[in-house]
């Protein structure tokens, strides 16, 4: 209750979140389950690799529109749902978080 006196309560502001929706209007909509591409190291690495030898964005650019749409199918970006060849594995990452 101390919280309700700094902040608005519920009844006060409203429901933060979302009401459900109801199954006949969840029809037809697309599930967010899985995402259909997602980040692989071996393709970040060549995109920063590429942006800080050769000042070339391109891959970078690419991949963001791609990863912009994580969930859709995007045939002109499967390249990057590819897995490694041989030579291009990641061997150690970093995590700045």
């Amino acid at each position: 209750r101390a919280a309700c006196r700094r902040t608005p309560c519920r009844s006060q502001r409203g429901s933060a979140l979302p009401r459900p929706l109801a199954r006949a209007d969840r029809a037809g909509q697309p599930q967010r389950g899985a995402t259909a591409l997602i980040p692989r190291n071996h393709r970040i690495e060549a995109a920063i690799a590429a942006a800080v030898e050769e000042q070339d964005f391109a891959l970078f650019e690419a991949m963001n529109t791609a990863l912009a749409r994580p969930y859709d199918d995007q045939p002109d970006f499967a390249a990057f749902a590819e897995p490694p060849k041989p030579g291009e594995e990641v061997l150690q990452i970093f995590c700045g978080t």
